[in-house]
């Protein structure tokens, strides 16, 4: 079982995870943060469980854990950005999972555009985000976060293989520990966000995956697809793709490798 006492234990956040509340099933644990978040819950706010019945990623689709061997969670970060810098808080929230585990174990991550975490193209992170705007303006963020940790197999079907950093590393880790890690990054992440929205999209195309090589990016709204050379994001965070027409930009849409 995930022990709350031992992550508090390394936590060595000012506001991510100060507050805990901690389950053994849930249905998502991103509903609970935004009823939590409804009924007060502080900045940094946080939502874990051993299980989720109903866990979900981008486009809808589901999140399958093995219950008690990864982390699922959610973080609730209230009033802190105005609509227009959410999907740079995206952006840096992704870099600061990638670059903890990066730095903490001896793989190289990249993010898939936009947010999900490969280790040599296969997925062991996803991170969904949803928001709410306040009548000031500011959106409240719920920053739900799947990693794959030490689940050994897989089963079902997946848009991008899985895989699990102890698999990547040949032993069991310790969750509380990571957790810790993982919400200090994001939490200098934010930090630095709060302060200046400059720096984060370049720090994050030090871990973009594809960036200079062919692909595809499919438009759900519009059934359309686009091809050419992945060239990076541009300051809010949209993927910049050139085509044959020229540099075009996208805020949403579904990315796949042409290499």
């Amino acid at each position: 079982m995930f022990s709350v006492g031992n992550f508090h234990n390394n936590l060595r956040t000012r506001v991510l995870g100060q507050s805990v509340r901690d389950f053994s099933v849930v249905s998502s644990t991103n509903d609970l943060a935004r009823d939590w978040c409804a009924r007060g819950a502080p900045d940094g706010a946080l939502v874990i469980a051993e299980e989720q019945t109903a866990g979900r990623g981008r486009l809808n689709r589901k999140w399958l854990s093995e219950p008690g061997k990864n982390l699922t969670f959610s973080v609730v970060i209230r009033n802190r950005f105005p609509a227009a810098l959410t999907n740079l808080a995206v952006v840096g929230t992704a870099v600061a999972v990638s670059a903890a585990i990066a730095e903490a174990f001896p793989v190289q991550t990249q993010i898939k555009w936009p947010n999900d975490v490969q280790i040599d193209g296969k997925k062991c992170c996803g991170i969904l985000f949803e928001t709410e705007s306040s009548q000031a303006g500011v959106n409240n963020i719920i920053a739900g976060i799947g990693i794959n940790v030490n689940q050994r197999e897989f089963s079902g079907r997946y848009m991008t293989d899985p895989t699990s950093l102890s698999i990547e590393l040949g032993y069991e880790l310790s969750r509380e520990l990571l957790l810790a890690d993982i919400l200090l990054q994001i939490e200098h992440e934010l930090d630095a966000l709060t302060e200046s929205s400059g720096g984060v999209h370049l720090r994050y195309q030090q871990h973009l995956k594809d960036i200079g090589q062919p692909v595809s990016l499919t438009l759900h709204s519009e059934g359309e697809k686009v091809k050419g050379i992945a060239a990076g994001i541009d300051k809010t965070g949209a993927l910049q793709i050139m085509t044959p027409d020229g540099l075009r930009r996208f805020a949403a849409g579904e990315l796949t490798s042409q290499g």
